[in-house]
């Protein structure tokens, strides 16, 4: 008797440890789970952080008087449709104006880069292009008398929304005219843009004009660029 017991108190001790580790078991389950969402959590907000601290935000589109940046962590993680990280235009970017005598610049026309095959002109500034990524010259001449390093700035617009690109700084000598190139990415396919030239200078001449440095643009000539799916 007692050995039958002794083994029906062991068969008590089993079934009382099984529940328990099953319990410990999603407990250990859960806190796993909530790491993994936590960490997604921290990725979203370190994302969302690198364009916030630009003063930005991420949003799937942005509106006409905000600059569209790609690159600045959008589009990751949970937010993969929030592709633009859309930051306010600055003052410069809303003016006209480039400078005085001594550092200034006007922009004057837009058109494909030379080097650029994937577009076929179809007349009236409009262009057919197979692929996502364009290289594009702005023409600006440097009418102040001091050399200055600029650099292409122009926006494409499609419906609501306006992206704005940045070229490499390139030295434009005084009185000269000069494409600057730049390269549009990530466009879409079956989409039309409207390509508008602009150009920015933020060298220490520019900015002993302007703190902000100085800024041109022309959007009386835009291209339009069809995107063929």
């Amino acid at each position: 008797m007692r050995y039958v017991i002794k083994n029906k108190r062991g068969d008590d001790l089993d079934a009382k440890k099984f529940p328990i580790g099953l319990v410990l078991v999603l407990i250990l389950a859960f806190i796993v789970i909530m790491f993994l969402i936590k960490g997604s959590d921290v990725q979203d907000d370190t994302i969302n952080s690198v364009c916030s601290l630009s003063g930005g935000k991420c949003k799937e589109f942005c509106l006409p008087q905000e600059r569209g940046t790609l690159g600045l962590g959008c589009g990751s993680g949970s937010n993969k449709d929030l592709r633009f990280c859309c930051l306010p235009l600055n003052r410069d970017e809303s003016d006209n104006a480039a400078g005085d005598a001594e550092n200034g610049f006007d922009v004057l026309t837009i058109n494909i880069a030379d080097d650029e095959k994937s577009c076929k002109d179809k007349g009236s500034q409009v262009f057919e292009c197979s692929d996502i990524s364009i290289g594009l010259k702005v023409l600006v001449k440097n009418t102040g008398e001091n050399d200055l390093y600029i650099y292409a700035n122009p926006w494409i617009e499609e419906g609501n929304n306006k992206l704005w690109f940045d070229g490499n700084p390139e030295l434009v000598a005084s009185g000269e005219s000069k494409y600057l190139i730049v390269e549009l990415t990530n466009l879409e396919k079956g989409k039309s843009y409207e390509a508008y030239p602009a150009v920015k200078c933020l060298d220490e001449n520019c900015k002993n004009t302007d703190s902000e440095g100085l800024f041109a643009k022309n959007d009386l000539n835009p291209i339009t660029l069809y995107i063929k799916k």
